[in-house]
């Protein structure tokens, strides 16, 4: 079985929970149909929920893995979140690791097998003689001894209605009406006279005493036409504008509408507000600088920065120069290309580094933690700015969660001469107050 991952967002970017999710084997033209693999029949849907996070996960057998009379199968994904419903199609591949959805969409070739047929007699050439014998042991018969003579117990009627000979029916044998008979019926305008004399009463209909109350259907309907009509039909309730305007500051990714946010700067996120990063520092050659940066549940980023105040000078030789990205347990996930000039221009910004080597990190089905690197090698003269008042004195509780040390929020390594294949985020160099200024885009 391969385990299949996907990720429901809202239209506004949040985790949509309680999402059913059905999966449902189909051949080519989008069809429900039977499968089997080995002994196993493969038939009806597979449903899941999402969580809190908008995540879901199921085991599919693998598509390759699936036999059907109408040829090749695909899985139909349905979502269905508040009244709205949405589908795709999936081919589902062999795999030990969980798969993304989304790298696995397909389309519908329409192409299925035609439906071999069953109980026919191949004859290559000439004419049948002899007496052709079926399965159940009887002599087949022409279509003109069937018609002359009848099928099974010799042609002749043994009873009608438990009578034998011959049998006259009535009306009677057959639950038939008999020639002649009448219907009764109301007077004309009974019928409405009665609609109108209950239309009229205001008492005990349907067992309500008073009916007077009652609204009429072209009135209710005219008071739910004003009621859809109206800007603000219930005032005691945010609308959904007032809602979005009172809470966006509240949303990942979205800063008050008060307060400069980060995608000014063209960043998705960053380890900080630049306007609380005016003090600096140098920046040693061989000092790898990480500092933690929080990534919300689906975003995908390619490139990752670094800001630098004060361009240094290059000593023409050294290599390692770049910008990385760690995970939250110190494991080298990818970096910039070397690149010394990262650290020895301003221009046409201070923000430094580029785009990511191995291309785009794909986005998560949940919040994440993740460390920016910097390192410069042969440079001299570099400075980095920090947090205003930035001492070291404080990373007891600047670099330390309340449980103690376990992820620390900045820290910096010497004597690199390149960037390591992993790091302990808990022990490795020393903790630090002088975090970097960084984000990725």
């Amino acid at each position: 079985m391969t385990t299949v991952q996907g990720l429901v967002l809202t239209t506004g970017g949040q985790p949509a929970s309680g999402v059913q999710v059905v999966i449902t084997l189909v051949d080519q033209l989008g069809r429900h149909v039977l499968g089997w693999t080995g002994e196993q029949d493969l038939l009806g849907p597979v449903t899941v929920i999402t969580g809190q996070d908008g995540t879901w996960s199921a085991a599919l057998t693998p598509s390759a893995d699936v036999t059907s009379d109408a040829g090749d199968t695909l899985y139909q994904v349905r979502e269905t979140y508040q009244g709205v419903t949405g589908q795709y199609f999936i081919n589902v591949p062999t795999s030990v690791n969980p798969i993304w959805v989304g790298d696995v969409r397909a389309a519908l070739s329409g192409v299925v097998s035609d439906h071999p047929l069953a109980a026919f007699v191949p004859l290559a050439g000439g004419e049948m003689t002899g007496t052709l014998v079926l399965n159940d042991g009887f002599p087949a018969a022409s279509e003109d001894y069937v018609s002359q003579h009848g099928g099974g117990g010799g042609g002749a009627v043994s009873s009608v209605n438990g009578r034998t000979g011959a049998v006259v029916l009535d009306a009677a044998d057959v639950g038939a009406a008999v020639t002649g008979h009448s219907h009764s019926y109301e007077p004309a305008g009974t019928a409405a006279s009665a609609v109108a004399a209950h239309a009229a009463d205001t008492t005990s209909i349907h067992g309500i005493t008073d009916t007077s109350a009652l609204e009429t259907t072209t009135g209710s309907a005219a008071k739910v036409t004003a009621h859809e009509a109206a800007g603000d039909p219930h005032p005691g309730y945010l609308t959904a504008s007032e809602g979005a305007a009172a809470y966006a500051p509240l949303s990942h990714g979205h800063a008050p509408r008060d307060v400069y946010p980060v995608s000014a700067y063209g960043l998705l996120a960053a380890t900080g507000d630049p306007l609380n990063f005016l003090n600096n520092s140098s920046f040693a050659s061989g000092t790898l600088m990480l500092t933690r940066l929080f990534i919300p549940a689906g975003m995908a980023f390619s490139s990752v920065w670094v800001a630098l105040r004060t361009a240094g000078s290059y000593d023409g030789t050294s290599t390692g120069n770049k910008v990385g990205i760690y995970t939250d347990a110190g494991a080298l996930v990818d970096a910039t290309t070397d690149d010394p000039t990262i650290w020895t221009s301003i221009s046409p910004s201070g923000w430094r580094g580029g785009a990511l080597a191995g291309g785009t990190q794909a986005a998560q089905g949940s919040d994440r933690y993740v460390y920016i690197a910097a390192l410069a090698r042969g440079i001299t003269g570099c400075v980095l700015p920090h947090p205003a008042s930035a001492n070291d004195a404080q990373t007891v509780w600047f670099c330390r969660p309340v449980s103690g040390t376990v992820r620390r929020r900045a820290l910096y390594i010497n004597g690199q001469s390149a960037l390591p294949a992993s790091f302990d985020p808990a022990a490795s160099g020393s903790e630090s107050t002088f975090a970097l200024l960084a984000g990725v885009s």
